[in-house]
């Protein structure tokens, strides 16, 4: 089976070697989109002879992997981080799942600094939404640790493929209209899955745990990846929650991110 391995890059250069050099004899497979680096990422793709796809600017994550997938032309996508240390059983894996049906997606668990996180999450409440938006804005964030473990806070119904590392096949990612290119970051995995899942498809988690060097695939400040997830589980809460809502959120959110140099 046809794979493509695209890894989108952002002043990568500290890592993209590394990522790289961890995909043994599949790194042919790679495609690099590059959102106008300004450090050596390109020439360090180049120089290992690794197709790259240079954009004019920095599109964002979702118009960047949109690129990348149309011009793949294989059958299957593996979408990758650049902080990402894979192996080549990793790919064995993601392009067997993928023979189990057409409507799926396939994401490998990733191990955050020696945190296990299922590569396969549940779908986002209200609660959870809230929680997540506080934990970025609020100064003791462990003290909403309890609404963690409200009764609803995950929503079950549905699952979503973390955007680290997920397979699907091309056809699959263009039907359900690629990554949402409204999610400039964070929130547009999440926005997938839920596309998936209303096309009455599923996401399988692999027996597989991937080494992730979280935050660690673009050089962003703190202050700056603080406020891209904020804007994005915003835009998410507005278009599936209400306005009203997500206006609620924003106004006990944003100050607190204001504090802590997000929105200077």
């Amino acid at each position: 089976m046809s794979l493509a391995i695209i890894i989108v890059t952002y002043n990568s250069a500290r890592v993209i070697e590394a990522c790289l050099d961890s995909l043994g004899p599949w790194a042919r497979k790679a495609l690099v989109v590059d959102n106008a680096s300004s450090d050596a990422t390109a020439e360090l793709v180049r120089r290992r002879g690794v197709r790259l796809l240079s954009m004019p600017g920095n599109l964002g994550f979702a118009r960047a992997v949109n690129r990348g997938v149309k011009a793949a032309l294989s059958r299957n996508v593996c979408l990758l981080n650049p902080d990402c240390l894979a192996t080549p059983e990793l790919f064995s894996l993601g392009l067997a799942a993928l023979e189990g049906g057409e409507r799926l997606i396939a994401a490998p668990a990733l191990d955050d600094h020696g945190q296990t996180v299922p590569g396969r999450q549940p779908g986002y409440s209200r609660l959870k939404l809230a929680h997540d938006l506080l934990t970025l804005g609020w100064p003791f964030p462990h003290k909403l640790a309890w609404m963690s473990r409200r009764p609803g806070y995950h929503d079950r119904s549905w699952y979503w493929a973390h955007g680290a590392c997920l397979f699907m096949q091309r056809e699959l990612f263009l039907r359900l209209g690629g990554m949402p290119t409204n999610y400039f970051i964070y929130m547009e995995d999440v926005e997938l899955g839920l596309r998936l899942r209303r096309a009455g498809g599923r996401v399988v988690e692999l027996p597989y745990t991937l080494p992730h060097l979280t935050a660690q695939g673009a050089v962003v400040t703190a202050a700056r990846r603080r406020w891209l997830l904020a804007r994005g589980r915003l835009k998410y809460a507005a278009r599936h929650y209400g306005t009203l809502f997500a206006v609620g959120l924003g106004l006990l959110t944003l100050p607190g991110l204001w504090a802590k140099g997000a929105l200077k």
